[in-house]
């Protein structure tokens, strides 16, 4: 349909482009590369009151993409200068491409044993440039959800340059106004109005969009959803969309298969690196977005925007004075409303809570309080610091799949009381699901009541039967007669050499956070079984750990992670992995005023 670009003035509404978007498709369609893409080397914060800890990650150079001299593309000349290319974004562009050749959503992105995602991409490598990715795509529609600020527009344009560089014709639209078509012979801008765009294309238009294009929809304030005008054209449609009903309520009439996908939270690694893009106002230091990240939420435009030294003092008392007016019933109608993604303009609930995807799945979602931080003021603000107080909460909280992960922080708090009151609990073991170079992944399904044939085994604590051991993991439950004594809950001070470890349980009061939650130990057998509680904000554990208990005497370890209802995925590094002779899934159901209720 070349005619129909070359006549291009006979169309009235269709104009050619000038100016940045003009010089964006001239810098890049159909060569291949471009020098939009570069390389960087930060410069650090000079003063080094100012830079991170020595423990956080700073990148010694990244993957950029840099965006043309004044090119204010839906930012009004306020927004950022280029783009991070976070190893995220590689991660959904591939499984968008599958999607659009009639790929299956379960061979989605379901997480490398061994993807360190605190690192920087090693080299910018263009999929579209493939003889896969070439062939024409499948009419259905991709839909990327994230977190507000997570950087689902910047994936947009990061895609759209990629797709230009191999000279695919694309369409692009952020606005109800008019949208940009770019192909071969230039870019053009289609005008209308948001009712124009209601109505089905016409017939020359529509008979000019091949089946190589695709349609980038960035919905706005402006733009809700995807256009029936876009549908109409019946191409591959790919739209971001913040975690809000009404962004996605088109799908219900979409004539085409759909699937929707979520965006990762970004690491502090990739924070620290995207300072390089951002306008040379004042910019957060290292120091500052690693506070942010200890208590709030990890995203690239609250993280800049309310962690600078100007702005963080307003931000966590707005936090505050939000947590602060919270009842039982409050947290549980805004669980309620982040469950079913009814949330208005008006909510500043992404400010303290986070949406990410699951473990293992990318077409489900979590809501996660992100840190202790937060949590702790949640807590406060309902008195769920009492036994009974986060009993409720607990409840309240593990009624959806969606936000039982964040029970896990009270589950920290209080298991070390649940387990000392000593018993028997139903325990499941883990299986292994994965394997790269470095990890080992472990997983158990969502399978309480056991439907599916899974072998139960049970944990004996502090039961008074010799010559079973003070704690024991069998795989049948002791006669009803069996005793159990309440266990001494003791501290262990991880780098005293010295310590004698008895028979108890222990938990460990280090400087440096440790990565598991306490241990019961048995001297009989000197053994250790190590505890894992399941947060959002979980860490593998560290052979450093293991070896420390190794100079106290421990000869054997069993793991356990304690989690709410709900799947268990665990990653454990290889050289941690081979020191365990057994590996459970604990799983809290609920507990009411007794200890004893808990399992």
């Amino acid at each position: 349909m070349a005619d129909f670009w070359d006549n291009i003035a006979q169309e009235g509404c269709i104009t050619a482009v000038k100016g940045p978007t003009r010089q964006l498709w001239e810098k890049t369609w159909s060569r291949g590369t471009t020098d939009l893409l570069a390389f960087h080397t930060p410069t650090r914060d000079p003063d080094e009151g100012r830079r991170a800890s020595s423990g956080v990650r700073v990148w010694s150079g990244f993957w950029g993409l840099n965006f043309p001299p004044e090119f204010e593309w839906g930012y009004g000349g306020l927004g950022p200068m280029g783009i991070l290319i976070r190893k995220d974004y590689v991660t959904v562009l591939k499984d968008t491409i599958a999607w659009a050749n009639g790929g299956d959503s379960m061979d989605f992105d379901k997480g490398d044993p061994d993807d360190d995602e605190d690192e920087p991409v090693g080299e910018v490598e263009n999929p579209f440039l493939t003889l896969e990715t070439a062939q024409p795509t499948l009419p259905r529609i991709f839909i990327l959800n994230g977190h507000m600020g997570v950087g689902k527009t910047m994936w947009l344009i990061y895609t759209l340059v990629l797709r230009l560089l191999a000279g695919l014709p694309t369409i692009f639209v952020d606005n109800s106004w008019f949208l940009y078509i770019f192909n071969q012979a230039g870019v053009f801008e289609l005008k209308g109005d948001y009712a124009s765009f209601e109505y089905p294309a016409k017939h020359g238009f529509k008979a000019a969009i091949n089946e190589d294009y695709w349609c980038l929809v960035d919905s706005t304030n402006t733009l809700i959803g995807v256009p029936y005008f876009i549908l109409s054209l019946n191409r591959f449609v790919v739209q971001a969309a913040s975690p809000r009903a009404d962004r996605t309520a088109w799908i219900r009439k979409a004539p085409s298969a759909h699937v929707v996908y979520y965006m990762k939270s970004w690491t502090l690694s990739e924070l620290i690196a995207g300072r390089e893009f951002q306008r040379p106002r004042e910019i957060a230091s290292e120091a500052d977005l690693e506070a942010h990240c200890a208590k709030h939420v990890p995203v690239a435009r609250i993280a800049y925007r309310d962690s600078r030294a100007a702005m963080v003092r307003s931000f966590n008392r707005s936090v505050q004075n939000a947590m602060g007016s919270f009842a039982l019933g409050d947290i549980v109608s805004l669980i309620e409303k982040l469950r079913s993604m009814d949330v208005k303009d008006g909510d500043d609930c992404h400010d303290y809570l986070l949406i990410s995807p699951t473990s293992g799945n990318r077409t489900h979602f979590n809501t996660d309080v992100p840190s202790r931080y937060i949590y702790h003021l949640i807590r406060k603000a309902h008195s769920a610091s009492s036994y009974q107080g986060a009993a409720r909460l607990y409840t309240s909280l593990t009624r959806f799949p969606q936000t039982s992960r964040t029970a896990g922080y009270i589950l920290e708090e209080h298991f070390h009381r649940i387990l000392a009151e000593g018993g028997e609990w139903r325990v499941k073991p883990l299986a292994r699901s994965g394997e790269g170079l470095k990890s080992v992944i472990w997983s158990c399904s969502d399978d309480f009541n056991n439907t599916s044939g899974t072998t139960h085994h049970y944990l004996h604590v502090g039961h008074q039967s010799p010559p079973r051991p003070f704690v024991a993991i069998s795989g049948s439950r002791f006669p009803q007669n069996t005793e159990y004594s309440e266990l001494q809950i003791r501290g262990l001070v991880s780098y005293d050499a010295h310590f004698q470890l008895n028979d108890g349980h222990y938990y460990l009061s280090a400087s440096d956070p440790p990565t598991f939650d306490g241990f019961t130990y048995t001297s009989a057998t000197n053994t250790a079984t190590l505890y894992q509680i399941a947060v959002p904000s979980m860490q593998p554990i560290r052979l450093q750990e293991i070896e420390q208990l190794q100079q106290l005497g421990v000869d054997e370890f069993h793991y356990i992670v304690v989690t709410p209802p709900g799947e268990a995925r665990v990653p454990i590094c290889k050289d941690v992995d081979r020191h365990f002779a057994e590996r459970y899934q604990l799983i809290v159901k609920s507990w009411g005023t007794r200890p004893s209720g808990v399992v």
